[in-house]
């Protein structure tokens, strides 16, 4: 693995980058994408017999010309902006002896409340290295070992959480509840990942990484787990069946590409793998804890009893709240108190106050950033899948598609169902983890007239 890592340099990098929101500070994630900055302008990947300064120079020249580069930086500077723009609070009035919302230094920009703004604007700084350096910097093999590493990372990160849950570390014990009133889990992370290392491992057989095997063993078995302890059993479900299906289609193409019974041999190793998991899961996770996530699957109830009335309520007030500032929003972080404000008599009948986002992530993106915010998430978004299109085209009729090319828009395609029901892929793990994917989907397509790495 050291090697592994040694030789493909940028795509560790990249991959620690992408991966560190999910367990690091933002201020660790600044310095690491600053890293990552530095390994990108000096070690891309470089094509057949090509220079390096050859490949210095051309993805140089590519990035300069991608629209989503400098949509990017465009989305660094509202982050900052929105950072700065702090102080949205609740505050009390005491001539009129009334509690009112309080506005931020400058109404007319992004605002956000205090320690809300500097996460969302450490993600935007790591995702400018991250994702250009995945569609314009990583040749095949390298793309290979940023899965690899990252979703052993991941896996590790998942592990290290399951031992602190057993310790009773009041972190990781919260993280395990998954309350309704902070609909943004962990284990949603986990199961984009437990996807990703399942490519990871199939790319370990391609690419015959024996060494590596363990870490690829590793990202599943930690992946798995991380996936049934830190999240509700319905996502759990959902990110275990786009596991599948990626493990089904590698199965495929692992038959198809290299024979030999490697297939069975990865189907072996996949299993173990999650057998494994599942061990680790009884021995660190409370009898009372397995029993809540297991029985959901033998009743088919999946949904908490008063969820619907929830959601329902939370999107009323969600829609009145942002009918009020549809442009720029009420404030990154704002959700808990514009409930405050909005929610009736009724509504806390059904409503914690301590609900910090409704049961929808489309809402809580509308109403907390607004239009224009939205509209700044949905443009690289739009950009990454136009790129995907286009190569698809040429893509499927060069030959038979890696296996790589299809996890992206399973995994969004998940990503985009859950946000119906949490706001999950808003957090900066998450986020970051799927954009990275989808874009290393569209580059992983083979290329009629590029060579491969």
């Amino acid at each position: 693995m050291q090697k592994l890592i040694t030789k493909y340099g940028l795509a560790a990098h990249l991959a620690i980058t992408a991966v560190a929101p999910l367990f690091l500070s933002p201020t660790a994630s600044l310095w690491l994408a600053g890293m990552a900055a530095v390994w990108l302008v000096m070690e891309p990947s470089r094509v057949g017999n090509e220079m390096l300064h050859d490949a210095r120079l051309r993805v140089a020249s590519s990035l300069v010309r991608d629209p989503l580069f400098w949509v990017l930086v465009s989305l660094v500077v509202v982050s900052g902006v929105r950072a700065l723009n702090s102080g949205i609070e609740m505050s009390y009035d005491a001539e009129s002896s009334k509690w009112f919302m309080s506005d931020p230094p400058v109404a007319i920009l992004p605002a956000s409340v205090d320690g809300a703004g500097f996460p969302v604007f450490a993600l935007a700084v790591a995702a400018l290295p991250v994702l250009v350096g995945c569609r314009h910097a990583l040749g095949r093999s390298a793309r290979y070992a940023f899965l690899l590493v990252a979703s052993a990372l991941s896996g590790l990160g998942a592990v290290v959480m399951a031992l602190m849950m057993r310790e009773g570390v009041p972190y990781a014990v919260g993280l395990a509840k998954c309350p309704l009133t902070e609909p943004s889990y962990a284990g949603s992370a986990f199961g984009l990942y437990l996807a990703v290392s399942a490519l990871a491992l199939e790319a370990a057989f391609e690419r015959r990484w024996l060494k590596a095997m363990p870490f690829a063993a590793l990202a599943v078995l930690g992946n798995a787990a991380g996936l049934f302890l830190f999240s509700p059993p319905l996502v759990a479900a959902m990110f275990a069946g786009a596991t599948l299906l990626v493990f089904f289609y590698a199965f495929l193409y692992i038959r198809v590409k290299l024979g030999d019974s490697a297939e069975f041999k990865y189907l072996v190793v996949f299993g173990l793998s999650v057998v494994v998991g599942a061990m680790l899961v009884m021995a660190l996770a409370p009898r009372s804890l397995v029993d809540g996530r297991v029985e959901p699957f033998t009743t088919g109830e999946f949904l908490p009893e008063n969820f619907r009335a929830m959601r329902d309520a939370l999107s009323a007030i969600s829609s009145n709240v942002w009918k009020e500032c549809p442009w720029l929003g009420s404030g990154l972080g704002s959700f808990p108190v514009d409930l405050r404000f909005s929610a009736s008599a009724a509504d806390w009948s059904v409503l914690s106050p301590l609900q910090k986002a409704p049961l929808n992530g489309y809402w809580l993106l509308l109403v907390e950033r607004g239009v224009i915010g939205a509209f700044f998430i949905a443009v690289p978004a739009v950009l990454m899948l136009v790129t995907y299109l286009r190569r698809l085209v040429v893509g499927v009729t060069a030959e038979f598609p890696h296996p790589l090319c299809w996890a992206g828009v399973v995994l969004a395609a998940t990503a985009g169902v859950e946000m119906l029901g949490d706001a999950s892929f808003l957090a900066p793990g998450a986020m970051i983890a799927l954009a990275s994917v989808f874009s290393l989907s569209a580059n992983a397509f083979p290329k009629e007239k590029r060579k491969n790495v």
